[in-house]
């Protein structure tokens, strides 16, 4: 994997608000790399879609604190 490379895309109409789905969108990509690269640490950044608590309390469950 390189850093051109897209790992996921959805279209969405513009009806939906930013958050919604986010969790079920993104945790099986942070499965994913966890699983794939555990020597990677991750560093996540998200606009102001993504500050949810339940976006917040998913990852804090599924990534290892740095």
């Amino acid at each position: 994997m390189t850093l051109t490379d897209l790992i996921k895309i959805q279209l969405r109409d513009g009806t939906q608000y930013s958050s919604t789905g986010v969790v079920d969108f993104l945790q099986p990509i942070l499965y994913e790399y966890l699983e794939d690269f555990p020597e990677i640490k991750l560093l996540l950044r998200g606009d102001s879609g993504f500050a949810t608590l339940s976006f917040i309390n998913s990852v804090k469950k599924t990534v290892p604190a740095m």
